[in-house]
């Protein structure tokens, strides 16, 4: 077949399809618009009487309504002129509304409410049989309140059936007695008071295209409003296809229903439609109904033309195809003959051809053809060198072996690692060019000619040098290439970080654990101290007695002391950070250790560094020296020499990698050194875990050199160890500098007399123990005590007695409402409240976040009564 043959065919009968498709497009698009057009003007019209008859219908109930009410007030008036006259009480004359409007009735269910609101509460004072229920979280109640007069809609649910439906009501205020009267029904069961005769005429005037009309059904189906079935009974009525024509027309509400239908006027069934609407809130049924036929007319007239249009598109088409035909067939016949003199003398084709562009295109191709295959073998050879220097910079050993685990290519890494150039690994198996991994070889081998994939972290040893880990990896070339390419990285700085890192979680997870018990500890111990200095106050003069007292009362307080080491390793202590002398702390601790320790141990001090400031805590640091200095007394039994040293030093990024919790810049650096037993090479790695000791049972708690590591993790330095058995020990310890203005006073001055006071004072507290020591301390100094077993009783307690309460003591961690949130509806209630936050640590920065908002004071569990009465004091002269 010829390409013109085949152009007529194809091209042509495809644009003779689009055509006759464009124009049915056409026409389903002008007949859906039409049917469109007809629904919506359809709708807006069903809406437009919908609204009329609801209007009718609203009018009507609230003019009936308004009557009832007004008749029902002037009978409220009389009783209340009675009232006045002293005929009757209030209750008598309420009692005798109830009976006269109690037989009243508002349509089916219809009745008269009174609503008063007493105590910020809504109730029912008239209602026929739920007189004097509390209605305060009704919507009913809530409008009759809110609104009191003029006429008002809403949803109701009877509590005799589960459905809401939409009620109506006429209220007017009733001021002599505060209540809010009115009469209320449903509104669906008021459509009685609209006259169909005059929605008749409503509706009469609306038609539907040229032949259809608007009806109107009730939820019966009894016919209401129709040209031929009015006031019959349609639920029974069949067209020729036996379906229930009304039955369905109510099941397709808002929406169109088709049907076929033949009336009197009509010779035969028709094809009609129905737009079913329900007017809101009642049961009737606005129906417009009309025929397809009115809506397809203008579409007959479009068919005539569409048929006339396509017969004159194909004869055009036929000329168009014979003319594309021959424009193309003609340069292509040109072209063959010029192919083919080509072939037979060997000349250049030049074509003289312009009017297609493709086909001038063409005849270039063949020349264009070798000269693009020269320059893609120069591009591929460019690609070569670049990929060989690709491979040859990165960082890892990359080995390309063959199925038999031969060497074909390596990297110049592998060539520094091995010693042997790419042309002498070339040919040899990867076992005999790598002896440096050769516990890993057989396996490695294995992989290779098992075409499976080896991963494997590997360890180097050397005498002179350092543990070295490499990672040993196989990626499998695609099978046609058969082979393997092994890269080996070295990953020990990784391994070291993750070991940092496993070693950092473990010491998180142990002192989540620790603080949770210093918590539960310091509850009971601030119960003991408290009761043991109660007793002290009803022990008598014996001297054994007193004796006895003073011993709980130590004990508990070295108790207090272990759970404080328990809570700052937790890092869950209250810790003030502040400017702070760090020669004036080691001096302070160097003091009570000479008087504590064994005297034939020798301090020195050698204090080079030119500035120690610092900011922390002054407590926190100097028990960091407290424990290092009484561990180093132990380690030197027959005594021996003890010595701080400091110097200035600067921390640079190569320090960072190995202690991630330093930070750049100048830094301090006190060394901690004994001169006594030294600790055993495969301990060093322990001696900061919680609770491990090497000393006898009973002889230490393990948390010493925890607590300490845990300090300078928050002071955001680090901690190190040197050791060697029978030689000594020394502490390395970095903390940073921070340059001050002058130098700190840490003298703490402290009263031992208990400061006696007046006032109220709310103590909130989850534990009974602490409430009642609580109650018994603040009545010793001289406050009247009010008690709240959590946050949301001491809520309740502050609103109603606020006035008189100077002070509440707050705990942070309780049931049902936490500290934190009780706080916030303290301050709520009265936002100059005196607080005392009273608590063994803070959970998640609670109290530094407070401090950021509200102005409070904060004992710490355990406290004496000392301390209590000075908290007490300071925060009542706030």
């Amino acid at each position: 077949m010829k390409l013109s043959q085949k152009i007529a065919l194809y091209f042509g009968v495809f644009l003779f399809l689009v055509v006759v498709g464009f124009m049915g497009l056409n026409y389903g698009i002008v007949r859906q618009s039409l049917r469109d057009t007809a629904h919506s003007n359809l709708k807006r019209s069903v809406e437009s009487i919908s609204h009329a008859t609801q209007s009718m219908l609203k009018s009507s109930i609230r003019s009936y309504l308004r009557g009832v009410v007004h008749q029902n007030i002037v009978h409220l008036e009389s009783l209340n002129e009675k009232v006045k006259a002293g005929n009757l009480t209030i209750g008598e004359a309420q009692d005798a509304f109830q009976e006269y409007v109690r037989d009243q009735k508002l349509g089916n269910s219809g009745y008269i409410v009174a609503v008063q609101k007493r105590n910020k509460r809504l109730f029912l004072d008239i209602h026929p049989y739920m007189r004097g229920r509390d209605c305060t979280d009704t919507q009913g109640c809530q409008v009759w309140i809110s609104q009191k007069n003029g006429y008002a809609e809403y949803d109701w649910q009877n509590p005799r059936d589960d459905s809401v439906r939409k009620k109506v009501a006429f209220l007017q205020y009733f001021e002599p007695w505060d209540w809010v009267v009115g009469a209320t029904s449903y509104k669906d069961e008021f459509t009685q008071l609209i006259s169909i005769e005059d929605l008749k005429k409503t509706i009469k005037h609306f038609r539907v295209l040229e032949r259809g009309y608007f009806f109107v059904l009730d939820e019966k189906l009894n016919m209401l409003i129709h040209p031929e079935f009015e006031g019959q009974y349609v639920g029974d009525m069949r067209n020729s296809d036996g379906v229930y024509i009304g039955r369905e027309m109510v099941k397709r509400q808002d929406e169109f229903y088709y049907y076929r239908w033949k009336t009197k006027l009509d010779k035969h069934d028709e094809a009609r439609f129905a737009y079913v609407h329900k007017i809101a809130d009642f049961s009737w049924y606005l129906v417009a109904s009309g025929y397809e036929s009115d809506v397809n007319r203008p579409v007959k007239r479009l068919e005539r033309w569409g048929y006339a249009l396509i017969a004159t598109v194909a004869l055009i088409l036929t000329g168009l195809i014979a003319m594309f035909s021959r424009s193309l067939t003609q340069p292509l016949r040109t072209l063959l003959t010029g192919v083919r003199d080509f072939n037979l003398k060997r000349e250049v084709f030049k074509s003289p051809l312009r009017s297609v562009a493709e086909i001038n295109q063409l005849g270039l191709a063949v020349e264009e053809t070798t000269q693009s295959l020269l320059n893609s073998e120069k591009e591929n050879r460019k690609l070569l060198v670049e990929l060989k220097g690709i491979i040859n910079a990165m960082p890892s050993i990359l080995v390309v072996v063959d199925a038999e685990a031969k060497v074909e290519f390596w990297n110049q890494q592998a060539e520094r690692f091995s010693d042997m150039s790419a042309n002498d690994a070339s040919g040899k198996s990867i076992a005999d060019v790598m002896p440096a991994f050769e516990k890993e070889m057989p396996s490695l081998v294995q992989h290779i000619h098992s075409r499976t994939v080896f991963s494997k972290i590997c360890q180097l040893e050397s005498r002179d040098a350092p543990l070295r880990y490499f990672e040993m990896t196989t990626y499998l070339l695609p099978e046609e290439l058969n082979g393997t390419v092994v890269r080996i990285e070295e990953v020990t700085e990784r391994i070291n970080m993750e070991e940092t890192l496993l070693q950092t979680r473990k010491m998180d997870a142990i002192g989540n654990l620790a603080g949770g018990i210093a918590h539960d500890f310091n509850n009971m111990l601030t119960g003991i101290i408290g009761s043991v200095q109660l007793l002290e106050e009803h022990t008598d003069e014996s001297e054994r007695a007193t004796l006895c007292v003073q011993m709980i009362h130590k004990t508990a307080l070295r108790a207090a002391g272990l759970t404080q080491n328990l809570l700052t390793f937790s890092r869950k202590q209250i810790r003030k950070s502040e400017p702070v002398r760090l020669h004036t702390i080691i001096d302070d601790t160097v003091h009570m250790l000479s008087r504590s320790i064994d005297k034939r141990i020798e301090i020195v001090t050698d204090f080079t560094a030119a500035e120690d400031g610092l900011i922390g805590d002054f407590s926190e640091i100097q028990s960091v020296f407290l424990n290092l200095g009484v561990n180093a007394s132990h380690a030197m039994p027959e005594g021996g020499t003890l010595s701080f040293h400091t110097k200035l030093i600067h921390i640079s990024e190569e320090d960072i990698k190995t202690s991630p919790a330093l930070s750049l810049g100048p830094h301090i650096l006190v060394e901690v050194t004994d001169t006594g037993s030294g600790i055993p090479a495969h301990l060093i790695d322990k001696v900061f875990e919680p609770f491990f000791t090497t000393k006898e049972q009973g002889k230490g708690t393990g948390l010493g050199l925890a607590s300490v590591y845990a300090t300078m993790m928050q002071q955001k330095g680090d901690v190190s160890i040197r050791s060697e058995e029978g030689r000594g020990t020394t502490v390395r310890l970095r903390l940073p500098l921070r340059t001050l203005s002058r130098p700190e006073d840490d003298t703490v001055s402290t009263a031992t007399t208990p400061i006696r006071g007046t006032g109220k004072i709310l103590v909130v507290d989850d534990e009974e123990m602490l409430r009642e020591i609580s109650e018994e301390s603040l009545s010793l100094l001289g406050y009247s005590v009010m008690l709240a077993e959590n946050g949301q009783e001491a809520v309740t307690l502050y609103e109603q007695h606020w006035k008189s309460i100077d002070l509440v003591m707050l705990d942070m961690i309780m049931p049902v409402m936490g500290g934190r949130e009780c706080f916030d509806e303290l301050r709520k209630i009265n936002p100059d409240v005196r607080v005392v936050i009273v608590s063994g640590f803070s959970k998640d920065n609670q109290l530094a976040e407070l401090r950021e908002k509200y102005t409070f004071h904060y004992l710490s569990k355990p406290y004496d009564i000392q301390a209590l009465s000075r908290v007490i004091a300071d925060a009542m002269h706030q």
